[in-house]
């Protein structure tokens, strides 16, 4: 199995959840791509584009900031109903946390749940230094290697 496989399917287990994704960003921070992902019911998520403000991972890129959602919460800005994600995967909760390095916007973690779910600022706190440890990992090119042969 691939390091970067195993790194998703230890964050779906350590997370309890039901999927687990990271998308990395282009150098403008304009979009970005999907790289991975452990959970998924299908590929659709590989040929989503993030796009800052569009669903839970677009506002997480776009505010720099941890943002949580619910399938039928009705709120667009936070994702909700409007989450492209959510809706492919069948999720009713997620959470969407920036992936930086050294202050440098790189992704974002995604994580959800096929049932209700609340996530808390405690289990944001975890998800977040999560991030931080994935940041670190991705700038160093610790997969540069298998991102490169997985999306070229």
């Amino acid at each position: 199995m691939k390091k970067i496989q195993e790194l998703f399917d230890r964050l779906r287990t350590e997370t309890g959840s039901d999927f687990v994704g990271i998308a990395v960003t282009d150098g403008s921070h304009r979009q970005g791509r999907w790289i991975g992902a452990s959970g998924s019911q299908n590929d659709r998520y590989r040929h989503m584009v993030l796009k800052p403000g569009r669903g839970l991972a677009g506002t997480a890129l776009l505010t720099a900031r941890s943002v949580t959602g619910r399938a039928g919460s009705g709120q667009r800005a936070s994702g909700g109903t409007d989450c492209p994600l959510m809706l492919a995967e069948g999720l009713s909760s997620a959470a969407a946390v920036p992936i930086r390095y050294l202050g440098r916007m790189l992704g974002v973690l995604y994580v959800g749940m096929r049932q209700e779910h609340e996530y808390t600022q405690g289990s944001l706190t975890v998800l977040e230094a999560q991030a931080e440890s994935i940041g670190g990992q991705l700038r160093d090119g610790r997969f540069a290697g298998e991102l490169h042969r997985n999306h070229s």
